[in-house]
């Protein structure tokens, strides 16, 4: 619980923060402003400027300890109850002595230890038990300096540069595990105290981790905020050593500085920090590393510009190991928006290119005839823009067609397992004719039983057109989705 004061619109209010819901009360005895005379009638009506909180967030002084938080609440609700309101809170950072800039946000993530897997930085030397069952002394070495670090690249959101780095973090204790190690996502950038900024930052963190496992109840442990201090190079701390006898030294450059980050500010409270499912489930489903290597900020771009189709990503495995209307729907959609961002300017054959344009001219002679009524004009209307229209099940034809190659082991598996042939076309219309009887509200129609393979299909077909934009090699893509997906086949694809 949090008790306190801040400043609203130039006004103090006392503010107490407790299970994720922040009340404020005006300190000056005031009213809150929320009805106004209706400018056409007599009545009262509600104005829009006063019901929208226009603030971001709110800075705050707590009353026991001084200490400062920055408070980020839900867009679009609260509540509003004789002279207080009511706002449910998104994030709380909690400052740990005043409020700074930032610099740096490093952020621990239960799946990002699987994704970026901590174990392959860790090893032994000798054995912890001898032959007759005695325990015996082991030395366990940690190669952290010389392989965890990785520099991912940068991307650019808001206008600002953030660059992106993989690594560990060593927490070292008295308890029971003397050593722990975690896995950390780092984004650096020009110091701000913009939390709008940091906030979608964190946000698109969210989404990529989303794409990597297939769902969105990632876990977030951790997610600190950190500014720096500018202290020599380790280099140049010799150099003063050896000049410790002369009254005054300085930097020789800019290249003998280095930034020494340090922790000023903690989220505490968060939408961010939920529960996972069952560990033993979810465990070994994602995407490893190893198979986007060199490609991680491209797709972490694409997903801060809005360009990868993530809308279909299910809210828990178990949502999205059922097959229902809105799941199936979502796929398809899935499909098709990748499918015209990949493919806007379809190739067509030469003959169909021509007669195609000659019956748009003329239709659009006949739109602006002088005869031509209103109602006539909306239709040659609708018929041009349908000339240009493909039916869904040759969109889907065409790119099972185009990434045969990689789906058929896949496809192999899953159809000979259920003793059912793997005709593309066959595929296509089915998961097509599904897809047209959910959307259009068709439910009596029976469902049509393999369309529940093929649904899967279509899952593996937009991860594939999605990774395939950045030439991720196709022997990587089938080890993703064999580790995403947890499939079962023996077909010369490893585990990456």
């Amino acid at each position: 619980m949090y008790v306190g004061e801040l400043t609203y619109l130039e006004r103090r209010y006392f503010f107490i923060i407790r299970e994720k819901l922040m009340k404020l009360t005006p300190l000056d005895g005031g009213t809150l402003p929320i009805m106004i005379p209706a400018s056409n009638s007599g009545g009262l009506t509600t104005s829009a400027e006063s019901m929208r909180i226009q603030q971001s967030h709110f800075i705050g002084e707590c009353y026991d300890d001084g200490k400062k938080i920055v408070i980020t609440p839900k867009v679009g609700s609260f509540g509003l109850c004789n002279f207080s309101m009511t706002l449910p809170i998104a994030h709380i950072i909690e400052f740990i002595a005043g409020v700074r800039k930032i610099a740096r946000i490093t952020l621990c993530c239960e799946e990002l230890d699987w994704i970026y897997n901590i174990k392959q930085f860790v090893g032994h030397k000798g054995y912890p038990f001898t032959d007759d069952g005695k325990e015996e002394h082991a030395t366990v070495f940690i190669d952290v300096l010389s392989k965890a670090a990785v520099d991912l690249g940068s991307v650019k959101l808001d206008g600002i540069d953030v660059s992106c780095q993989l690594g560990l973090s060593m927490l070292r204790s008295f308890s029971k595990t003397p050593i722990s190690l975690k896995s950390i996502f780092q984004l650096r950038f020009e110091e701000t105290d913009d939390y709008t900024f940091l906030h979608n930052l964190i946000r698109n963190v969210e989404k990529l981790l989303n794409f990597l496992c297939y769902r969105r109840n990632v876990n977030f442990t951790d997610i600190r905020f950190e500014d720096y201090s500018i202290g020599p190079t380790a280099e140049f701390q010799q150099h003063l050593h050896n000049l410790a006898n002369k009254e005054t030294t300085e930097l020789r450059n800019n290249e003998d500085a280095v930034k020494k980050y340090y922790t000023c500010a903690n989220l505490v409270e968060s939408e961010l920090f939920m529960r996972s499912e069952d560990k033993n489930i979810v465990e070994g489903r994602y995407i490893p590393y190893k198979a986007i290597e060199g490609k991680v900020c491209d797709l972490f771009q694409e997903i801060i510009d809005g360009n990868l189709y993530l809308r279909h990503i299910p809210d828990t495995f178990a949502i999205g190991n059922r097959v229902n209307p809105p799941n199936f729907i979502m796929i398809m959609a899935a499909f098709e928006g990748e499918h015209v961002r990949l493919n806007s300017d379809p190739i067509q054959k030469p003959k169909r290119t021509d007669a195609q344009n000659t019956v748009m001219a003329q239709l659009e002679a006949l739109k602006k005839d002088s005869a031509t009524t209103k109602d006539m004009k909306k239709i040659y209307k609708y018929l041009l823009k349908q000339i240009d229209h493909r039916p869904l099940n040759t969109e889907v034809l065409s790119s099972l067609k185009a990434h045969e190659d990689i789906l058929t082991p896949f496809m192999k598996y899953l159809y000979g397992i259920n003793g059912i042939d793997c005709k593309l076309s066959n595929i296509s219309e089915r998961v097509c004719g599904q897809r047209n009887d959910f959307a259009h509200g068709n439910l009596a129609k029976p469902f049509k039983s393999f369309a529940a393979l093929d649904i899967r299909i279509m899952e593996y077909l937009v991860y594939i057109m999605q990774l395939s934009k950045y030439n991720v090699p196709t022997e990587n893509i089938q080890g993703a989705l064999k580790k995403l997906f947890a499939v079962n086949i023996e077909d010369g694809i490893t585990y990456i």
